[in-house]
């Protein structure tokens, strides 16, 4: 999974490999009560903390639930802000 590749060659899973530090990314802390990335996954398949697939399986779909609710969010936080410019601009 952390090597492909969209088509222009941007790889996909670079912003997951490593969780941001709660001094670069205070907020995503606040938000994601229960923080995954790959390197966490790596190193429980490296220390045999996996005992099934399903396991392991749970831990990426908690990496791309997080991912989700993340992009939701920030998502929103744009719409929010340009609704609110927009709002302000023309006073409806």
């Amino acid at each position: 999974m952390v090597g492909f590749k969209t088509n222009d060659g941007r790889e996909i899973a670079v912003p997951f490999i490593e969780l941001p530090t709660k001094r670069e990314l205070p907020d995503y802390y606040e938000v994601v009560h229960n923080p995954m990335d790959f390197a966490r996954i790596k190193k429980k398949i490296d220390k045999g903390r996996y005992s099934t697939i399903e396991e392991m399986g749970h831990d990426v779909k908690l990496l791309c639930e997080n991912a989700r609710v993340c992009w939701l969010i920030q998502h929103f936080q744009h719409f929010y802000t340009f609704n609110s410019f927009i709002h302000r601009s023309y006073e409806f």
